[in-house]
């Protein structure tokens, strides 16, 4: 689902909150993100925000 924020255009999950993922906007398809994993565990990153902040982090940290 194409949704607007604070940097423009950009496609997220229709099942938010249970899936939070997204995709950059490019020419009304979206754009897969390269994925990242957590050197330590495997696990995917994912993106978190703590005050404000918005940074990748292991999707097993609690």
């Amino acid at each position: 689902m194409l949704k607007t924020g604070a940097n423009g255009e950009f496609w997220g999950c229709e099942s938010y909150p249970n899936c939070d993922y997204t995709a950059n906007n490019e020419n009304g398809k979206p754009v897969r993100a390269k994925r990242y994993f957590c050197p330590a565990c495997k696990s995917p990153l994912r993106k978190k925000s703590f005050k404000d902040n918005v940074f990748w982090g292991c999707s097993n940290y609690s």
